[in-house]
């Protein structure tokens, strides 16, 4: 589309929420005159002309570009503060707004804003309210579609085809940790698991990725173990070949009652995805659905198979 609109020979403002989402845009235009504004120490990508039609910045910087585009895309519109959407949208003459209604929204916002929008009707729920034409991208270019297939059918009506073939040869591209009597999550408000991160950490040495988690105080505990963690919510719109989801919860569902959430930690995985949680205690749950798409597609082993490198090869 931005390549399109270049040819176009129109001016063009791209505007992400994060340097690292900016980045993994402007890595595809480094043949492309463009300007860059963003953090100097969180980018890793800078400007490669100082006059251009073409100007990547995140919603935070583009405040203060003053200056009118044919076209401003927004990515992850979802997933952006209201207030400095508004701005960005202000600059162009059309507007393009990307993201996925299903994923998680911004919730970390100061007192003063949310009085503030509490008050402007008009810019609450953006992609309810407004009057837009809605195009669906139904091609997935990240997962096969036996590891979109729950989230899929739970939220796109299963109009997502996947564009990647499974790995035939691998037997656990889709490995289900069952943790049922085996774990169990700490008393404090910001849930810990020990045993699900000795697991996570054990299968992150054997298959590399990133580890996830629902939970700041599992996801400290991980990083003091190993390298290459985050939450749910730090890495939505990221990804990696293989991705390990800690669940934490053995006995309340918690955060795990949000589908959203969980629709983002399940679609990271672009090559192996693993699941660590109890099962039994989630098939109580709203994830029923999900337990049983684990327990029909995934390869399911215990803690102690884990432990005992008693996985297959």
């Amino acid at each position: 589309m931005i390549k399109y609109i270049l040819f176009k020979n129109k001016r063009v403002l791209v505007c992400t929420n994060s340097n690292s989402a900016l980045d993994n845009l402007a890595v595809h235009f480094l043949n492309y005159d463009f300007i860059k504004y963003g953090s100097k120490t969180k980018s890793k990508i800078e400007s490669t002309s100082k006059r251009s039609k073409l100007i990547f910045s995140t919603l935070y910087q583009s405040l203060k570009i003053n200056k009118l585009f044919d076209y401003v895309i927004i990515d992850e519109g979802s997933f952006c503060n209201d207030l400095e959407l508004l701005s960005a949208l202000c600059k162009g003459k059309k507007i393009v707004l990307s993201g996925d209604p299903f994923q998680l929204n911004l919730e970390k916002m100061l007192n003063e804003e949310r009085i503030f929008l509490k008050n402007i009707k008009e810019i609450n729920n953006l992609f309810e309210k407004i009057k837009i034409k809605k195009i669906i991208l139904n091609k997935s270019f990240r997962s096969s579609e036996k590891m979109i297939e729950w989230s899929n059918k739970t939220f796109y009506n299963s109009v997502i085809q996947s564009d990647i073939l499974p790995n035939s040869f691998d037997k656990q591209e889709i490995l289900f940790v069952d943790t049922y009597n085996d774990t169990y999550e700490s008393e404090k408000k910001s849930k810990i698991n020990l045993k699900e991160a000795e697991i996570a950490v054990k299968l992150q040495e054997k298959y590399g990725g990133v580890i996830i988690t629902m939970y700041d105080a599992q996801a400290k505990l991980l990083s003091e173990m190993t390298n290459n963690v985050h939450t749910v919510d730090s890495f939505q719109g990221k990804e990696s070949d293989t991705v390990i989801v800690s669940f934490v919860r053995t006995e309340k569902t918690g955060f795990l009652k949000n589908l959203k959430r969980i629709n983002v930690a399940v679609t990271r995985a672009k090559k192996r995805l693993i699941i660590i949680c109890d099962g039994k205690m989630l098939m109580e749950s709203e994830l029923r659905s999900f337990i049983n798409y684990l327990y029909e597609n995934a390869y399911v082993v215990d803690y102690h198979s884990v432990m005992n490198d008693e996985l297959i090869n």
